[in-house]
């Protein structure tokens, strides 16, 4: 859900009230006559632009009022499973809602969910990294009943030269690369440009973090 709030500008005591993820495809909620007003079965983890403007009668309307807002994530329960089907878009930036992407890159933005490679379906999440690049992405949130030293992380990898490696991880907070804290050592596929299933167990984990977070450290 999302509430929003607002005064009447003059003597106007009805609204409509419309909003959209895209700027383009617009859902009304009708005319509202009372403030605030919540609007409900959004997506979670979506970001939504809303407009209001005010029915003056007769006809008459005042121009749109614009406003941003998002919803929250929902949190991760178990059993999880993620195939990046439901992806945005294919290149740089583009990535699940409620998962966090980040990377010291100065223009490309890994990683991303990408359809240049994938192990089934259209999507995976492609990574990047160097002597100087870091690349790392975080699930969503994991809810407070999930023990996250109790985990058996699955997941299939593919590599494109001999030399690459991926970190398994969790976060406290998946804006702050500096809570990254690695669970075992870094993990390769034996072979490359050929995908392989990855096993990583968490029972060595001793923090409170609750976002599990995949990275290509720099140096990789």
């Amino acid at each position: 859900t999302i509430t929003i709030d607002w005064a009447p500008g003059n003597a106007e005591y009805s609204w409509i009230l419309e909003y959209s993820t895209d700027n383009v495809n617009w859902a009304s909620e009708g005319t509202v006559t009372s403030a605030p007003y919540t609007i409900y079965g959004l997506y979670p983890g979506e970001s939504y632009t809303i407009r209001l403007k005010s029915d003056c009668g007769n006809d008459e309307t005042s121009s749109w009022t614009v406003v941003s807002a998002a919803t929250h994530c929902l949190a991760a329960t178990l059993p999880f499973i993620e195939d990046f089907e439901s992806a945005p878009g294919s290149g740089s930036g583009d990535m699940l809602p409620c998962w966090t992407r980040n990377t010291n890159h100065a223009t490309i933005g890994y990683p991303y969910t990408s359809t240049t490679y994938h192990h089934s379906g259209h999507y995976a999440a492609y990574f990047h990294g160097s002597n100087a690049y870091y690349s790392y992405v975080a699930t969503p949130r994991f809810d407070d009943a999930v023990q996250m030293d109790n985990l058996l992380i699955s997941f299939y990898a593919y590599k494109s030269n001999a030399e690459s490696k991926i970190e398994v991880g969790i976060m406290t907070d998946p804006d702050d690369y500096s809570t990254f804290v690695r669970i075992g050592p870094a993990v390769t596929p034996s072979s490359t440009s050929s995908w392989e299933i990855v096993e990583v167990n968490t029972s060595s984990y001793t923090g409170d973090g609750k976002y599990v977070a995949f990275r290509i450290p720099a140096g990789a």
